[in-house]
């Protein structure tokens, strides 16, 4: 096995196959290839990051907003300023990072300990999506903490939590029925903060609710 493979730890369960999950599965490979192009302070071309992904170079674009989106909310450094096109220039998507500065952006990345942050989009190593998974949770066939080893990403745990509650609530708010699956908010009984990891995915501690239910204006 070449080093950097994927062990799927979700082989036994039926619920959560490799089929779909083309862009979460594209993310997680992508993110591996640019820490350790970060790592070896180079940079990478589209051609190149397409290759190394087995994609064509005009969905490369996709894969990198994903990521430069992730780091923009985490307040990460640009992991995606490593990328250029043939002639050298960083693609028009790009946002993360003054152009005008670049090289500032590249010292700084080049800088940091990638190694430090898990890869976020880990729960897609073996290819699950998040609706598989939030699948696999609601009907049990593995078990929260597994879940949760995969995915210690707070952020990403979130939207596995929320999408597994809008299965287990079938979209609608418990209180209310509303039904709205953009309006509805994925709530912990337990804090995040104050769980176990046995808790922090489990369906039965949390509660699906929509804005007026969420803060108080429900009847």
């Amino acid at each position: 096995m070449r080093p950097g493979t994927p062990i799927s730890c979700f082989s036994t369960h039926p619920e959560i196959r490799p089929k779909s999950a083309v862009t979460e599965a594209l993310q997680y490979r992508g993110w591996q290839i640019l820490v350790r192009v970060a790592q070896h302070k180079e940079r990478i071309k589209y051609g190149q990051l397409a290759t190394e992904l087995q994609i064509h170079h005009r969905v490369v674009s996709f894969v990198l907003g994903k990521i430069q989106d992730y780091c923009q909310r985490e307040k990460f450094l640009p992991l995606t300023i490593l990328v250029q096109n043939k002639k050298g220039v960083i693609g028009s998507g790009f946002i993360a990072w003054d152009t005008d500065d670049l090289e500032t952006g590249l010292l700084k990345v080049y800088g940091f300990n990638w190694n430090q942050i898990q890869n976020p989009f880990n729960f897609a190593s073996d290819g699950a999506t998040p609706v598989e998974i939030a699948s696999a949770l609601t009907k049990r066939t593995v078990s929260a903490k597994d879940i949760y080893a995969r995915v210690r990403v707070r952020g990403m745990g979130q939207m596995i939590f929320r999408e597994t509650l809008l299965q287990v609530y079938a979209g609608c708010c418990a209180f209310s029925g509303f039904e709205g699956a953009a309006l509805l908010e994925a709530v912990h009984i337990l804090r995040w903060a104050d769980c176990n990891p046995d808790q922090r995915l489990e369906p039965s501690n949390g509660i699906l609710l929509s804005g007026p239910a969420r803060f108080g204006g429900h009847r």
